[in-house]
């Protein structure tokens, strides 16, 4: 707030300022911000105000110390960077996403939202929220002086836009071995926190139903915090659901001889019984790791090793930043591949309980009896030696 009546005060025109959020270890392809301006201008230009609702985000991939990360920190990368490169693919076909760590949104909106708040762990997912419902409010204020039908495309007015230009940034890595599993745990018991963000949705739908008219819910904007609740409960809540319904599954298999009763050898869905597992319980399993893999040794590949190994900005710190892997039989790929193959049928499965389930059930029961209460410990993010010697602290 300060720095922005600072700059009102020196005449800047506050529609030309933008502010970008970023952990102090990612590193910005160099062509981001030269995007991210352009658009806001593009909107700008198409008239009206939606320039000044719109955020961006670039999916962000944390391999720059990738060989030198243990398996705890190279699965969790897997699996991020899976769910946020596929949200922000998913924005351009209509999907719903969160900002995620690295973003930018234009300072006014940051300011007059008060989009970061004190005491909020989850700060990128609590911003959007914010953002959201601030401009809902806005929108029915705009509308109070119309004589026309107030209700027609009710909505939030945010938007949230890709930014394909992929952001590098790092894992956990501390001194030894031991401390970085340690140190991973404490980072996976603070992302589980986030689901305290469920709980300020529910709050700020419940104020706007309490101060919203009545004929502005309309099916537009009820289904848009719908959601947008939805989304935060498939991240949090759901792989918990899934993961106790699998094992009570799995118990049913082996007590009832290894079948499950609506899954007899006379069921008239043998199709649906096989691939939900019934029969087998680690079936479904499968199909899901071939396409992590794939997927993972893609990802690193295209944003991490090529763009080296093609020059592509050969200037940039971005392109120099490969992962540190070493060669195998000649080519890097190779060692990508036999690590990814190894993180993912080894360790991925045993991981999903500590560090996946056990930390939003922890998460769970802190928000219910200690709210926002929470001693937040930063992660070391060492790089490469070769890169440097230093941690960083983020």
């Amino acid at each position: 707030n300060d720095v922005y009546r600072d700059l009102m005060k020196d005449g800047k025109d506050a529609s030309s300022l933008l502010l970008t959020v970023a952990d102090a270890d990612v590193l910005f392809h160099p062509r981001y911000f030269n995007y991210v301006a352009n658009d806001y201008v593009q909107l700008r230009a198409q008239g009206g105000d939606q320039h000044e609702w719109t955020l961006w985000q670039a999916p962000q991939l944390p391999f720059r110390n990738y060989f030198a990360s243990p398996a705890c920190s190279r699965v969790w990368a897997y699996v991020a960077s899976l769910y946020e490169f596929g949200g922000v693919a998913g924005l351009s076909l209509g999907s719903d996403h969160f900002v995620f760590s690295t973003y930018s949104l234009p300072l006014r909106l940051a300011v007059e939202a008060e989009a970061h708040e004190g005491d909020v762990i989850a700060e990128d997912h609590h911003c959007y929220i914010r953002c959201f419902f601030y401009s809902v409010m806005k929108e029915a204020m705009r509308r109070s002086g119309q004589t026309s039908d107030l209700s027609a495309g009710f909505g939030a007015k945010t938007q949230l836009r890709p930014v394909f230009l992929p952001v590098k940034a790092t894992s956990v890595v501390s001194e030894t071995a031991l401390q970085t599993w340690k140190d991973r745990w404490l980072q996976a018991k603070r992302h589980a926190q986030g689901v305290a963000e469920v709980s300020c949705i529910v709050l700020s739908a419940a104020d706007a139903l309490r101060q919203l008219p009545f004929h502005l819910w309309t099916w537009q904007f009820t289904i848009s915090v719908a959601r947008m609740a939805g989304r935060l409960m498939y991240i949090h809540m759901l792989p918990s659901c899934q993961f106790v319904a699998t094992i009570f599954l799995a118990l049913n298999w082996v007590c009832n001889g290894f079948q499950i009763q609506l899954c007899g050898s006379d069921t008239r869905s043998p199709l649906l019984c096989g691939a939900a597992g019934a029969w087998n319980p680690a079936w479904p399993a499968i199909p899901i790791t071939v396409f992590i893999v794939a997927c993972s040794i893609s990802m690193v590949f295209v944003v991490y090793l090529q763009p080296l190994q093609r020059g592509h900005f050969h200037s940039s710190i971005w392109t120099s930043e490969a992962g540190g892997l070493p060669l195998t039989c000649g080519s890097s790929f190779w060692t990508l591949s036999g690590l990814v193959l190894w993180d993912c049928l080894l360790f991925a499965g045993i991981l999903v309980l500590p560090y996946g389930i056990m930390v939003e059930i922890l998460a769970f029961w802190n928000v219910a009896f200690r709210g926002n209460r929470f001693e937040y410990v930063t992660a070391t993010k060492a790089l490469a030696t070769e890169m440097q010697n230093r941690p960083l602290l983020t």
